[in-house]
């Protein structure tokens, strides 16, 4: 970007050089603050997305351990790609106690704690990674886990493991 001053000075004066500076300096921030503005947006797409998500999840379990609707469980599987089966295995429950619950029974007082565990964690996970991405991803040997797959590290105990990868993955840090 040229500037011309206006005594018409071969070589840029103290002027010539703000002015210039201050022009680079508009430019990027017009830049930086479209940046910003398509960032929010993708934010507030986000979170819409985890708020559905958390409230299909919801619809499964009331707060006092009542289920609400069964098919909502189904809807749940469906949303982040998972089978019944697998859901039993994250929840740490058999498919018969799992089928009680989607035939409206409550899950008892250990069962609702896991069940809300994974509500977490799946929410957590939808804020890193698309939904329907969530259950191919469980099935998968991660080297973060030592080839071990997520649900095999769920299945262990461990999901602490899973955190940590969502905490990492939140500050932006990829594990590379």
């Amino acid at each position: 970007m040229m500037h011309f001053c206006t005594h018409f000075c071969l070589h840029k004066c103290v002027l010539c050089r703000s002015f210039d500076f201050m022009a680079k300096v508009i430019h990027q921030k017009t830049g930086a603050t479209q940046q910003l503005e398509r960032a929010e947006q993708e934010m507030a797409q986000l979170k819409a997305r985890i708020e559905e998500l958390r409230r299909n999840f919801m619809d499964v379990i009331t707060p006092n351990g009542k289920t609400r609707r069964g098919g909502a469980m189904r809807d749940f599987c469906r949303e982040i790609n998972i089978t019944m089966d697998t859901f039993t295995r994250v929840v740490g429950a058999s498919r018969r106690t799992v089928a009680t619950w989607v035939a409206g029974d409550p899950p008892n007082r250990a069962n609702q704690r896991n069940v809300s565990e994974m509500c977490r964690l799946f929410n957590a996970l939808a804020e890193v990674v698309p939904a329907s991405q969530i259950g191919p991803w469980l099935d998968t040997p991660n080297p973060a886990f030592e080839a071990s797959t997520p649900i095999q590290v769920i299945e262990r105990g461990e999901s602490d493991r899973i955190w940590r990868m969502i905490w990492e993955l939140r500050g932006g840090n990829s594990g590379d």
